[in-house]
Order: C-alpha cells, then structure tokens, then sequence
C-alpha cells in the first residue's frame, strides 16, 4: 500500500509540476516568436514551440521525480491524511526488523489489515490545477503570431 500511495503521489506531482512546465514552455514560447517578430527575424514557430513546451515538460518530470516519495514518507502520509496515528509506519519499521515481538507482529497484522481497507485515491487526489487550461491558450497565441503577426522591416524608409 506504502508503494502505490507513492506511485500515486509521484504521478500528482507530475500533473501539477509538468502542468506548470507547459505553461512556462507556452509562455516562453510566445515571447520568443513575438521578439523575434519585433526584431525583423522571422524564428521558425514550430520549432520554437515545440522545444519550449518540450523542454518545460520534461522539466515539470524531472521536478517531479526529484521530489518522489519514500514507502517510508508514504505511509506517514497516508497516517497522517487518515487520523492512523502512525500505525502503516510503524508496521513498516517493525517488518524491516529481524527480531520482532509479539507486539510488533501484531502492529503488522493491524496495519496490513487497515492497508487492504484503504483506498490510495482518497488519500493522494489526482487534480489538474490551473496552469492546464491556461498553457493551450498561450500555445495558440504562439501559433497565432508565427502565422498572422508580419515581420518588423526596421531597414525601409516610408
């Protein structure tokens, strides 16, 4: 249970990291193809934002999976978001021992009870914040100015 509630964390994150990683990729992008606009260069749009939303993505994934849990880290969380006051922890602590009790196989025997119980998806919600509805917009703006926005000729005289 410890380790899906870590896989299911780690896949949180890479929703929300990788939401804000397209977003700064979609914006980034819109600044370059419209600098470049301005400056009298025509930048290949395409590439442009293709490497930028590719670029924050992966970003958003490495942040993502630098930031993963723990079975150690999961359970405590999982303790603390369903009032088990440490019992999935602790059993965790007792099973790595080689000389466990009476007491700790039966903390063992409770927690894995509570973990056949427990649903993951209550604990650790799956949500797109945001930054998901926003980075398409600023995607199509990028699209937008590299087709329709002409260049700037700084060089003619009117």
């Amino acid at each position: 249970m410890a380790a899906a509630a870590a896989r299911r964390a780690l896949l949180a994150d890479v929703l929300l990291f990788g939401g804000r990683g397209l977003l700064v990729g979609g914006a980034t992008a819109l600044i370059a193809v419209g600098a470049g606009k301005i400056a009298g260069r025509e930048l290949s749009w395409e590439w442009v934002l293709g490497v930028a939303l590719g670029l924050g993505m992966l970003s958003g994934i490495a942040w993502a999976v630098s930031r993963r849990w723990s079975r150690d880290r999961a359970a405590a969380e999982v303790d603390r978001a369903l009032g088990l006051k440490d019992r999935l922890a602790s059993s965790l602590a007792f099973s790595e021992r080689a000389d466990a009790g009476s007491f700790e196989s039966w903390a063992v025997e409770d927690a894995e009870a509570i973990a056949g119980t427990t649903q993951v998806a209550r604990v650790i919600p799956l949500r797109a914040e945001w930054t998901w509805g926003v980075w398409p917009g600023l995607a199509a703006a990028a699209m937008a100015v590299g087709i329709w926005v002409p260049v700037v000729e700084w060089d003619q005289k009117p």
